[in-house]
């Protein structure tokens, strides 16, 4: 089902849709996990998405590919999103998705600062196979960086380790290191 669309080890941005203990609508930028038909999110104990999925029991993943709504969603002022109400957990879909997943909560597990959540997916819609992963991004801005003579690129590899699977990893570490030496 979804393996064939989702990279393994990989983690796509994504808006998450939550209700607000006041019934208002909550959205957020966040970084998944796709597995199967599971979701997977680390959130931290300060987190207000956090705090609406522990009492709602349910979320809703919108893949966006338009970073202005990412940053826009920081602002919690959500007046220019628009949105359709989903059927099944009745949370918001943002129009213009490339994707959503209607999950609902699945397993918790708690750590030091912050909560490990699974949620199983109970319905979605692909409309265009285009998912973001930071990863994916730093590399371009690697080329970018290179092309300039500049090889200060530490962060930008820091992200690509924690956003892509191992082998991707090694694979850019791999061009790096021909490049450094062509």
């Amino acid at each position: 089902m979804l393996e064939n669309i989702f990279k393994k080890g990989f983690i796509y941005e994504c808006i998450i849709s939550t209700r607000n203990d006041n019934k208002t609508f909550n959205f957020a930028p966040f970084g998944v996990y796709f597995h199967k038909n599971f979701v997977y999110l680390k959130m931290y104990k300060w987190s207000n998405t956090l705090k609406n999925i522990l009492r709602e029991k349910c979320f809703l993943i919108n893949i966006i590919n338009d970073g202005l709504l990412f940053l826009k969603t920081l602002l919690n002022d959500f007046r220019d999103i628009e949105y359709v109400v989903s059927k099944n957990i009745k949370l918001p879909i943002i129009k213009n998705c490339s994707a959503y997943f209607e999950c609902t909560l699945d397993t918790i597990r708690e750590y030091k600062d912050h909560y490990f959540l699974r949620g199983k997916i109970v319905n979605y819609m692909i409309y265009e196979k285009c998912f973001i992963n930071r990863g994916y991004n730093y590399c371009i801005e690697i080329a970018i960086k290179i092309s300039r003579g500049n090889f200060n690129i530490h962060k930008e590899l820091e992200i690509i380790r924690k956003t892509t699977s191992y082998d991707f990893y090694r694979k850019i570490k791999n061009l790096i290191f021909k490049i450094r030496n062509k």
